[in-house]
């Protein structure tokens, strides 16, 4: 019966109203990273606005169409106590605009995330000149995102999880250098492809419902696929130059609190739970368990709070 009562509930509750408008907060703090360079030592602050709304409603499917902006400024030291780290700025990272259908008993999503973050290669004089960077904040690539989702319902428990696909388009960028100082000549123009590798995301777990908040637990496995860096010089000699990136994976365990107060459109999450930064902006960094060429995390925090309307 049990089982039977899980599975006729998967989805059951469809989201109401019209849509929803959401801003969120994140911050984690590294502590170094899964490979031989244990002196990095990488931080991440991010601030995002999202907006849904309910297009497609009928009593078995629910369409929805959304979007939701970040910005974010990463930082990387090479040690704790690095006198003059690497800095992005707090700067766009990206736009994820998205579609998604929620059935009885799963919800699918497809969207297409536009980078917007800091380019490293940039040649021209900075748009702002009141700022400087000298760090990335996202992996400078457009991606195409899939997921799916699903949760089922026994009295006030909750089980519920997710896989997510983050397949990203290789950026190809042209860069031309003047001369250095001291007269030794430029580097000239740098051709070159950079590919961070894709991300796909697994997570599951489970909450208790006591009143008006619900408290649980996740369990996130993040993979990012090996990456490649191709480029080549157009000084003398001309050079091409190949640089492989390895695969990198990250288990973390993420305890949220959620809040829906009784006849009121507001919702609260609080997660020991921060969106990535720099090359992995799109995996999930919460306690960190276990991993490999991936940052390891001691402070990940994040507040969400939501309207409906």
């Amino acid at each position: 019966p049990v089982a039977v009562a899980l599975f006729s509930s998967v989805l059951a509750q469809q989201p109401e109203g019209r849509g929803s408008v959401h801003v969120g907060f994140g911050y984690f703090e590294g502590a170094g990273v899964y490979s031989e360079n244990q002196a990095l030592i990488p931080s991440n602050f991010s601030a995002q606005l999202g907006l849904e709304a309910h297009l497609l409603r009928r009593s078995a499917v629910t369409g929805t169409l959304g979007a939701t902006l970040r910005m974010a400024a990463a930082r990387v030291g090479f040690g704790a106590d690095d006198p003059d780290p690497l800095t992005s700025g707090f700067r766009p990272q990206h736009l994820n605009v998205f579609a998604r259908m929620a059935g009885t008993h799963i919800t699918a999503t497809v969207g297409f995330v536009v980078d917007l973050g800091t380019d490293i290669f940039q040649t021209d004089p900075d748009p702002d000149p009141d700022a400087s960077f000298s760090f990335l904040n996202s992996d400078m690539q457009h991606a195409v995102h899939f997921g799916l989702s699903g949760e089922a319902q026994a009295g006030p428990a909750r089980l519920h999880g997710s896989l997510d696909g983050f397949l990203t388009l290789p950026k190809s960028y042209t860069s031309t250098f003047g001369e250095t100082p001291g007269g030794a000549g430029g580097l000239g123009t740098i051709e070159g492809e950079i590919d961070f590798g894709d991300q796909i995301v697994l997570r599951a777990g489970g909450g208790y419902r006591l009143g008006v908040a619900e408290v649980g637990v996740d369990l996130a496995y993040a993979v990012t696929t090996p990456g490649e860096h191709v480029y080549n010089f157009s000084g003398s000699p001309v050079e091409e130059v190949r640089e492989p990136f390895e695969s990198r994976y990250l288990v973390s365990l993420i305890p949220y609190l959620f809040v829906t107060p009784t006849n009121s459109p507001f919702t609260f999450r609080l997660a020991a739970e921060a969106p990535g930064g720099a090359w992995s902006e799109h995996v999930p960094h919460g306690i960190t368990l276990a991993g490999d060429n991936q940052t390891k995390v001691r402070l990940p925090l994040s507040i969400r709070v939501g309207y409906g309307f």
